[in-house]
């Protein structure tokens, strides 16, 4: 699948995600909302389930709007700081709270594949729907959040020989440097 097509037409995804969304592009609020009432999203509800086809269909819309920065960008906004204490940690509990926020069918997954703190160096494999830059994003800003010493600088990058849902694939993967 490529971004942007659910694994199974009845997933649902949990309001609070399509609200940070929203949130997390406050001058373009009212164009957001429009797309999504467009899309059948006419009432927004943190603790309400909506159609993952519906939000992907609108999100869709919004970053052919917006373009892949402002996937970036919202995409770093959804991620918040935990109370794990390792980077590790961190980026394994990005699966645990996508699970919590989707529902009924196949939603997918995020996978920490490599962690080796010798080289400063992770991979997180990501297949769900979501677009890549989106993904890139939560990853980049939940490592940021836990990083080992203040002055690391992470990096990420799509792994160029592995699938891609740039490219129709179901999955991506990511290798953070740090």
């Amino acid at each position: 699948m490529a971004e942007f097509i659910p694994f199974d037409p009845q997933v649902e995804v949990k309001g609070e995600i399509i609200l940070t969304y929203v949130n997390a592009l406050p001058y373009y609020q009212s164009m957001i909302q429009t797309v999504l009432y467009r899309y059948g999203i006419k009432h927004l509800f943190p603790d309400s389930w909506y159609l993952q086809r519906d939000w992907l269909n609108a999100f869709r819309e919004l970053s052919l709007m917006y373009g892949s920065h402002a996937l970036f960008l919202i995409g770093k906004a959804i991620a918040k700081p935990s109370n794990k204490k390792s980077l590790k940690e961190a980026l394994e509990e990005i699966d645990s709270a996508y699970h919590m926020c989707h529902r009924n069918g196949e939603i997918g997954y995020y996978k920490l594949t490599m962690m080796d703190h010798g080289q400063r160096m992770a991979t997180m494999e990501c297949q769900n729907p979501y677009p890549s830059y989106f993904d890139m994003g939560m990853i980049i800003s939940t490592a940021r959040f836990h990083k080992s010493s203040p002055s690391d600088v992470i990096e990420i990058q799509r792994d160029e020989s592995k699938p891609s849902r740039l490219l129709g694939d179901d999955s991506c993967t990511y290798i953070l440097k740090w």
